[in-house]
């Protein structure tokens, strides 16, 4: 059996993954401006509430992120 057949054997062999559209995959922290956008607040507002202790803030890799979960909790309570 020749090299290629064993490959392509080996292709054929192994489930296809699908490709993962980046829009199906809910973010786990916003940015500053997408939280802002979110919440319908300024940024200064989302700092301020942050230094009140009413939101959390994240720092990954120098960029400052509000948690997807804050946002939830932060929409909960003001039903």
């Amino acid at each position: 059996m020749s090299m290629s057949a064993r490959v392509e054997g080996f292709a054929d062999a192994r489930p296809h993954a699908q490709p993962q559209n980046q829009s199906d995959v809910e973010p786990r922290a916003l940015r500053i401006n997408q939280a802002c956008k979110a919440l319908s607040i300024s940024r200064s507002s989302i700092y301020k509430a942050a230094a009140a202790g009413e939101i959390r803030l994240v720092k990954v890799a120098g960029r400052t992120l509000v948690p997807a979960s804050e946002i939830s909790r932060v929409l909960g309570e003001a039903v």
